[in-house]
């Protein structure tokens, strides 16, 4: 499997970002439209293409939002209809860029990234360099 996810079809996530095959699909406009099947094709594609998987990122969250996304990111078409849903600030583990490790427990999903991207906006250097950044998240 691409990644080395271990979902298939709309669940199967790729990239950097994990971003799963039924969000991409609807938002990325590289990915736009194509059905379900086409799940391992694009995941080859978006590990291949570094550009390509930070394009759909924007591209998603702009179509989106943030809120929503999450959301999406989480539960699927599930967290998409209702993004509001308690279940969705327990996603489990976000794998952002780099590798800074922080041991602050386990917090929500939603919570967990912008705990990441307040490392990343204060330690730039860490958008380039090989460090991951990570927060804990405890499993739905």
């Amino acid at each position: 499997m691409p990644g080395g996810a271990p979902k298939t079809g709309d669940s199967a996530c790729f990239g950097i970002f994990r971003q799963n095959w039924g969000l991409l699909r609807q938002c990325c406009s590289a990915f736009k439209g194509q059905l379900t099947s086409g799940w391992q094709k694009a995941g080859k594609s978006i590990i291949a293409n570094l550009k390509q998987d930070v394009q759909c990122l924007n591209e998603c969250q702009k179509a989106f939002g943030l809120d929503k996304w999450i959301a999406g990111h989480d539960d699927g078409a599930k967290g998409l209809a209702d993004p509001e849903k308690d279940q969705v600030s327990k996603m489990r583990l976000l794998s952002c860029l780099v590798a800074l490790i922080l041991s602050v427990g386990s917090l929500g999903y939603k919570k967990a990234i912008m705990a990441i991207w307040s490392v990343l906006k204060t330690t730039p250097k860490h958008l380039t360099d090989d460090v991951r950044v990570y927060q804990s998240v405890t499993a739905i």
